[in-house]
């Protein structure tokens, strides 16, 4: 997407004329939308837990509170309940 596009439909989701906003990397790239309010994130499991980390940081930051999903495979499941324990400390 070139750069007045991604502009514009960044635009349209801050100012509420767009609802849903899905991405790739540029959220983790440091696009910050206080009014999001929940996020799903696929495949949490090719993450790491800083990115994980800095990735829940980008929603709930203001009413209502935010939530955040990290949706993993079953195959991988294991590792990613262990990165999910710690990430889960760190916020409490």
């Amino acid at each position: 997407m070139r750069e007045t596009e991604l502009e514009a439909v960044m635009g349209k989701f801050v100012r509420g004329e767009v609802d849903v906003l899905v991405s790739t990397m540029i959220v983790e790239s440091g696009l910050d939308v206080a009014n999001a309010n929940t996020m799903i994130v696929d495949r949490a499991d090719r993450f790491g837990l800083a990115q994980l980390y800095q990735l829940r940081g980008r929603v709930g930051r203001e009413p209502p509170t935010g939530v955040c999903y990290l949706l993993v495979p079953r195959s991988g499941r294991r590792q990613a309940e262990e990165r999910l324990q710690v990430l889960e400390h760190l916020l409490i």
